[in-house]
């Protein structure tokens, strides 16, 4: 439970930040990062199926 006195202060307080868009180079390296793939497409064209 937190203090009378913080709750207080609390409701007082705001961050504010905002965060850039990343660049296309960001972007592939962050999904390969989080993808566990090496191979990364930076179309946004869909992939054709050979089925």
């Amino acid at each position: 439970m937190k203090l009378a006195v913080l709750a207080a202060l609390e409701q007082r307080t705001a961050l504010r930040c905002t965060m850039p868009g990343m660049t296309s180079s960001e972007t592939a390296g962050y999904v390969a990062h989080h993808s566990g793939s090496p191979e990364v497409r930076t179309s946004c064209s869909p992939r054709t199926s050979s089925r």
